[in-house]
């Protein structure tokens, strides 16, 4: 029981430490990687997003935003829970869904643009740029990626290095 706790508490405080600032970077080319932005007009330096959120207020207003300024949206809603994994068939369709428009500058996000946005990049890094598994997850603790909660997905990019995904 004690270990449980332990390990409860552990999450927790990886939780507690994610800061909550937005922000917008640069991967390569043209995808950009971030956090939900309080001024949708941010959205407009962009052709494409795909959001990762669960559905809730903002990711209705950002589809009728995206909507109104000919922005192409997409979502595919992660669960934030480690525990829930998301499917193999909606990580592919992300993936296709970035190389689908490479001429498109795309926006991907989740809320606090660390743990579902830094999956699926370090999950791009692995699969289309070539990278080391433990390269692209460095990048995504970089980033804020709870990597003790998340944890449980890190799996999910050995998979796909071995051709899983």
């Amino acid at each position: 029981m004690k270990t449980v706790l332990l390990l409860v508490a552990l999450l927790l405080a990886g939780c507690a430490s994610v800061s909550s600032t937005e922000y917008i970077a640069r991967v390569d080319g043209n995808l950009w990687r971030g956090s939900r932005q309080s001024d949708l007009s941010q959205l407009n330096q962009f052709g494409k997003v795909i959001n990762l959120e669960g559905q809730n207020e903002y990711v209705k207003a950002e589809l009728l935003y995206a909507d109104a300024h000919g922005i192409a949206w997409h979502h595919y809603p992660l669960s934030e829970s480690p525990f829930i994994r998301p499917s193999v068939e909606t990580l592919r369709a992300i993936v296709a869904d970035i190389e689908s428009d490479p001429g498109v500058k795309t926006f991907i996000h989740c809320r606090r643009g660390k743990d579902r946005t830094g999956f699926v990049v370090a999950l791009y890094r692995v699969l289309v740029d070539g990278w080391e598994i433990d390269a692209a997850y460095e990048e995504a603790v970089d980033y804020g990626h709870a990597s003790l909660y998340y944890a449980f997905w890190k799996p999910v990019l050995y998979k796909a290095e071995k051709g899983g995904i």
